[in-house]
């Protein structure tokens, strides 16, 4: 999908299928911090340095989305992860070209 691993894309090893329900599993890169709504739940005190650092990084995350022709249509705090302090878009399943009509 992409040239190379952008920092600000969570890393995808690939899919599976869970044996019992019959589902699909992306199996991606561990963020321990899980997603950006609970790390702000958690972490109150975040400065305003560190919240526009948040929206920076996720906004060089979608701007490799774009230089990919691809926009990424359900964007929203569960679909970004914290990977260390780094936030990361997941979730790429709806990307789509940025020319699709759908």
């Amino acid at each position: 999908m992409f040239e190379g691993q952008h920092v600000n894309i969570i890393r995808c090893y690939g899919i599976t299928q869970d044996p019992n329900t019959k589902d699909y599993i992306m199996v991606m890169e561990y963020a321990e911090h899980g997603n950006l709504k609970n790390y702000l739940n958690k972490n109150l005190k975040l400065n305003w340095y560190n919240k526009i650092d948040i929206l920076y990084n996720i906004a060089k995350g979608l701007e490799e989305i774009h230089k990919n022709e691809l926009i990424h249509r359900d964007l929203h705090a569960g679909n970004v992860v914290i990977l260390g302090k780094l936030p990361c878009i997941t979730d790429m399943g709806l990307c789509k070209p940025a020319k699709s009509k759908k």
